[in-house]
């Protein structure tokens, strides 16, 4: 059960994010450079940071911009919103962004570079291979949102051709990429998603209790 999978990141259409990514060497250097591992301390420790980095006048449109990526007022519901932001952001790695501005930098899906020593030691050449999508035999539901600026929609139709005889069902919701947890209309789970798991992974609960199990209910 994918639900807005990121795969490749090539197609990210946000100008921030692909500014960054364009200097990601320039700030993976400065991070290293400060002993800053974790890029974003898990709460409740972030939010003192969030409030000081926001106030600083050049990075205000900034940080309105994140905000505006983590919700979409036309379909996610601004309670729930408000609950996902109490507990985001959550901790995470400086290598995986670093990943990500690898794969929108190329235009393709590698696997993570190292530089050409380490790549040398770990893949036996100086730059890394292709991931091995061709290895992937898992049976794949792909729930993805046309408005999503992370996995964007040119991204998910590519791995979905990549691993197309192992998907075994695919649409795309008007939604973006956190509406999978907080949308105002969360039908896209009662329905298609319970349908999928009680086809592919059949339980006797009856669905509404399927429903109460599984549901992430952030308000």
């Amino acid at each position: 059960m994918a639900l807005a999978p990121v795969a490749s990141t090539a197609n990210i259409p946000t100008p921030y994010i692909r500014k960054a990514a364009h200097f990601i060497k320039e700030i993976e250097f400065a991070l290293m450079e400060l002993g800053i591992y974790n890029l974003f301390s898990p709460m409740p420790d972030a939010l003192g940071a969030e409030e000081l980095v926001c106030s600083i006048p050049h990075l205000k449109e900034l940080c309105k911009h994140a905000i505006g990526l983590l919700h979409n007022e036309g379909v996610d519901d601004p309670k729930a919103g408000q609950t996902f932001l109490s507990h985001e952001p959550s901790g995470q790695s400086w290598r995986t962004f670093v990943y990500y501005a690898q794969s929108i930098n190329s235009g393709s899906f590698y696997l993570y570079d190292y530089g050409h020593y380490r790549n040398m030691e770990l893949y036996g050449s100086r730059t890394p291979p292709l991931v091995p999508v061709e290895n992937f035999n898992v049976p794949t539901a792909l729930f993805s949102g046309s408005l999503d600026n992370l996995a964007d929609p040119v991204d998910v139709a590519w791995i979905k051709d990549q691993i197309s005889e192992h998907v075994v069902f695919a649409k795309e919701y008007h939604l973006d990429h956190f509406s999978f947890v907080i949308a105002k209309d969360m039908s896209y789970f009662t329905q298609d998603a319970v349908s999928v798991i009680q086809q592919f992974n059949p339980t006797n609960a009856s669905l509404p209790q399927l429903v109460h199990d599984s549901h992430y209910d952030c308000a």
